[in-house]
């Protein structure tokens, strides 16, 4: 028996950080308990930017990510009359049309307490951009945060 794909959401991710407007913040309302399963959880990112330590709070500050919704496009390109992808404002005046991709800092500042967060989280941040000039500065930099083509064996 073939086993069916995850979504992207079904993983640890960052919240709509694919538009050029990310929501502000999210939330949960669960109406009914159900018999199984509530396996959300929340986590914070200001939590995992504290508990590194100065010198990569410093090296993620000057990094970015690319992130992009694959699903949403893939599945809305696959079959176009059951799956249409919203154009008008999506949250934002600024979340229009059928692009869902956006370049985000990896660590963003709350600009109301100043705490600094970690914000590239999950399938939809697609690469880091700096990534030849971390790869530079850093001896070790874990392999998922900078996938290459050549990372994977492709040409």
């Amino acid at each position: 028996m073939k086993k069916p794909k995850r979504l992207e959401a079904a993983v640890w991710h960052t919240d709509v950080h694919y538009e050029s407007k990310p929501p502000d913040y999210s939330r949960l309302r669960m109406t009914k308990l159900p018999s199984n399963g509530g396996d959300t959880l929340w986590a914070s990112g200001y939590d995992l930017f504290d508990r590194y330590s100065r010198a990569y709070q410093q090296l993620f500050e000057g990094l970015t990510t690319i992130n992009v919704s694959d699903g949403y496009i893939a599945a809305a390109k696959a079959d176009p009359q059951r799956v249409q992808l919203f154009e008008g404002p999506r949250g934002s005046p600024d979340n229009v049309g059928d692009h869902l991709s956006a370049v985000y800092p990896v660590v963003r500042t709350n600009p109301v307490t100043g705490w600094k967060s970690i914000l590239a989280v999950g399938p939809f941040s697609k690469r880091v951009n700096e990534c030849r000039r971390v790869r530079q500065a850093a001896e070790r930099v874990p392999r998922y945060c900078c996938h290459e083509p050549s990372d994977a064996g492709e040409a």
